[in-house]
């Protein structure tokens, strides 16, 4: 078996974002564990993790997972599994959508900036 130092070897993660990942998977296998398969799927919109002062901050790349996870039920279930798996952590949440494009609007802005010097071609 892989030590976790390893799985992290030529990451570009600060050891702070190290720790946080490792937490968070423990977190991730605890939720299972327990039966939490609503709050274990929201926690696929994470897409980022850090740790400062016992805080774990996720960051979600939903809105709607973002806001389901921020309520005061699941807030405590997950502070509850957290102190369990290292007293005295807590978790915050952090929004970053990710941006996303309309094609239309992208090949508008193509032809409105290069006119007709440029041709489309769709599949």
């Amino acid at each position: 078996m892989t030590s976790i130092d390893n799985v992290f070897d030529g990451s570009k993660l600060t050891p702070s974002e190290k720790y946080a990942s490792t937490i968070f998977g423990k977190l991730l296998i605890k939720l299972r564990e327990l039966g939490k398969l609503r709050l274990k799927g929201l926690m696929d919109a994470i897409i980022g993790s850090d740790m400062h002062d016992n805080v774990i901050t996720l960051t979600v790349s939903d809105r709607n997972s973002f806001e389901m996870l921020r309520n005061k039920n699941d807030l405590e279930t997950v502070n509850s599994v957290l102190d369990g798996i290292e007293s005295g952590t807590t978790v915050s949440y952090k929004l970053e959508e990710k941006k996303t494009y309309n094609m239309f609007r992208f090949e508008q802005f193509l032809v409105e900036t290069f006119g007709r010097i440029v041709t489309i071609i769709r599949p």
